[in-house]
């Protein structure tokens, strides 16, 4: 299963990779957006475009991403494992877990031709 992602914002700064108690959210193309709100005070918003999938979907779409890179001896899957482990508040790593998964897209993308 592919995620379907939607156009979303916020005034909270997304991570990539959001694992809840029953749902993990996938998110991509973050940007930050400064706005004026109607009294004059500049607000941050974040866009980006989110995927919302079962923590069984996850599994099936990891596991689908891995085999695809186990035939390319690539090993994203642990890495985002790894990146998601020590992942804190700040997502000091956000942009790694970003290039991590723009790879498996790429990966996926290959697949599909």
């Amino acid at each position: 299963m592919e995620p379907k992602y939607v156009y979303s914002e916020s005034t909270v700064e997304p991570l990539a990779i959001e694992v809840g108690v029953s749902s993990v959210y996938l998110r991509k193309d973050i940007s930050e957006d400064v706005r004026t709100d109607s009294e004059g005070n500049s607000v941050t918003y974040y866009t980006f475009q989110e995927a919302i999938m079962s923590l069984e979907e996850f599994n099936a779409y990891s596991a689908q991403i891995a085999s695809v890179n186990a035939v390319k001896d690539v090993n994203n899957a642990e890495n985002i494992l790894l990146l998601l482990a020590g992942q804190n508040s700040g997502d000091i790593n956000q942009i790694t877990i970003m290039e991590a998964i723009a790879d498996l897209y790429d990966a996926i993308a290959s697949t599909m031709v």
